[in-house]
């Protein structure tokens, strides 16, 4: 479950604009998994995540 909540991670991110944690726990549970706040956070620490400034003045999170 963990290596296919990553894989949906990278393609969630690569796709949509994601701000904040809870955006992509959103997200992933729109693609029908449940995750708790925590989980994602850990996630994001172990794909290295960081936020980026886009074009428009938002944030997203990008791969390292």
């Amino acid at each position: 479950m963990k290596r296919y909540r990553i894989m949906k991670i990278k393609e969630i991110i690569q796709n949509q604009v994601i701000e904040t944690q809870e955006e992509l726990a959103e997200a992933l549970r729109n693609e029908g998994i449940a995750v708790t706040q925590a989980t994602v956070s850990r996630d994001i620490r172990e794909l290295q995540l960081v936020k980026t400034a886009t074009a428009d003045g938002r944030y997203r999170y990008v791969p390292a």
